[in-house]
């Protein structure tokens, strides 16, 4: 049997760090937003084992992008809002249920 598991170590959490906090030249709270999000996007286990913090601030600012995203999001163009893999399953989904349904 065969486990899909996902395990953090000390080498992804330096990479982590390498992509959160890159070495560029812009003020260090410049990508907190993005940090927050993305902590937030992640289960509560994987943010743990990235120690990546959680606390009101990241939580508010996550809370503050999800609802700008509900307001802002049906604005945009499906075609900038949606992957091109997701459009992609998406009309295979609808065409296996047209094959389904015609036969």
């Amino acid at each position: 049997m065969t486990r899909n598991e996902l395990s953090v170590d000390e080498r992804a959490r330096s990479l982590a760090q390498a992509v959160f906090k890159p070495p560029l030249r812009l003020p260090s709270d410049a990508g907190f937003p993005l940090r927050a999000i993305t902590a937030g996007l992640l289960p509560v286990r994987l943010r743990e084992a990235y120690r990546l913090p959680w606390g009101r601030p990241q939580r508010a600012a996550f809370a503050l992008a999800r609802g700008g995203l509900r307001r802002v999001g049906p604005l945009v163009p499906r075609q900038l809002r949606d992957v091109p893999q997701a459009r992609i399953a998406e009309r295979r989904i609808r065409s296996s249920k047209e094959i389904g349904h015609g036969g």
